[in-house]
């Protein structure tokens, strides 16, 4: 898999915090928010980077603190060890030399500490790549291409793990640094890397404000997504209505789909539940509408799903065009919490690249093994 992990923060309630462990799931997910430090920092704000959600409602992370010097930073797992990642995402931030993309490995500890390799800009504007553990500077950026602050900007890093290994990075689009034959490794005994950060992991003054959105991880193996992706926009949809089969029982609404639309999921008020297995439930969403995006490079399907009893319980994403169905990777929810589960799917179900119509066409859907 290439793609494994994709991000436009629509799911969160505006202006509420990612409070720790906001984000927690198991299997199928290829990567999932693990926590966010100092969370009374991190917001979810309507400010976003030229992205009209076909939903009307499009949102960023907000890291941002207005009565004295703070830092706070989500954090991502990767889940598996990987030796080659493409990151890609825009921010926009009030200062330059403050927002951070952070890389650690198993050992690296807190992503505040120095067995990091770290992306940020100077206080000219430039692109920097340094590994803390070693204490490197591996790219300055050139080229002519800048980093302003209070502009919203694409930036794109490939980075491989080794003691000899490369690095490239882009700023809205365009390469603006590369290196080869350096020392990419964020804890020398460590195969890989496992984990990443956006936002503030050090100290920066009162009132700097940075947003971070259309958030994108890949790794370089397969045949698709495996490189660099550019500037793209995360648009999030909704169910609009049921879809070809129904056998969940909808709980707090009329409807399936009705008591699963929400943009951010309201637990144990709406929702859809099965006692059995081998119960499916899809639905239509929201047509894409006036969006044209020049290439769709896959669907990421989530959901939020808990077990209201003991019985070992499974479930899978599904996902049908034009007749075709995809399964995703089996789950399976626990006890209590809510646990949030993301499949991508990278291509239609008959196996061929995506296009806008496939998208306004397709039903998406659970089932329960």
């Amino acid at each position: 898999m290439a793609l494994l992990f994709i991000e436009g923060f629509e799911q969160y309630p505006t202006s509420t915090e990612m409070n720790s462990g906001y984000y927690l799931g198991g299997n199928p997910m290829g990567a999932v928010w693990g926590y966010v430090q100092n969370t009374s920092q991190a917001l979810i704000d309507t400010a976003v980077y030229r992205t009209a959600q076909p939903s009307g409602s499009a949102k960023s992370i907000r890291f941002y603190y207005p009565s004295g010097t703070w830092n706070s930073f989500a954090v991502l797992y990767t889940k598996a060890v990987q030796t080659d990642l493409i990151v890609g995402f825009v921010v926009n931030c009030s200062a330059l030399d403050t927002w951070k993309l952070r890389l650690g490995s198993s050992n690296t500890g807190a992503m505040s500490g120095s067995n990091v390799i770290t992306l940020r800009t100077n206080t000219s504007g430039q692109l920097i790549l340094e590994n803390n553990r070693t204490a490197t500077n591996l790219i300055t950026s050139a080229g002519g291409q800048s980093f302003y602050n209070g502009v919203w900007h694409y930036v794109e890093l490939k980075i491989s793990w080794g003691a000899s290994a490369s690095a490239e990075i882009r700023l809205d689009g365009l390469t603006v640094g590369s290196v080869s034959g350096v020392d990419t490794r964020s804890h020398a005994s460590d195969p890989g890397y496992v984990q990443l950060c956006i936002g503030a992991p050090i100290t920066v003054a009162t009132g700097v404000a940075m947003y971070f959105d259309d958030f994108y991880l890949c790794n370089t193996s397969g045949v698709v997504n495996n490189d660099f992706l550019g500037p793209v926009k995360v648009y999030t949809l909704y169910p609009t209505a049921n879809g070809s089969i129904n056998q969940f029982t909808p709980v707090g609404a009329a409807s399936n789909w009705d008591a699963v639309n929400e943009q951010t999921y309201d637990g144990a008020t709406t929702y859809v539940a099965t006692s059995s297995s081998n119960q499916i439930d899809k639905y239509n969403v929201t047509d894409m509408g006036a969006v044209i995006p020049p290439a769709i490079y896959g669907v990421a399907l989530g959901s939020w799903s808990t077990k209201m009893e003991n019985t070992p319980r499974q479930m899978r994403h599904n996902l049908t065009v034009g007749g075709n169905t995809t399964n995703g990777a089996v789950f399976a929810p626990i006890v209590g919490p809510y646990m949030h589960s993301q499949e991508i799917f990278q291509t239609t179900p008959s196996g061929g690249a995506w296009t806008k119509a496939d998208v306004d066409s397709m039903q998406i859907g659970v089932e329960s093994l």
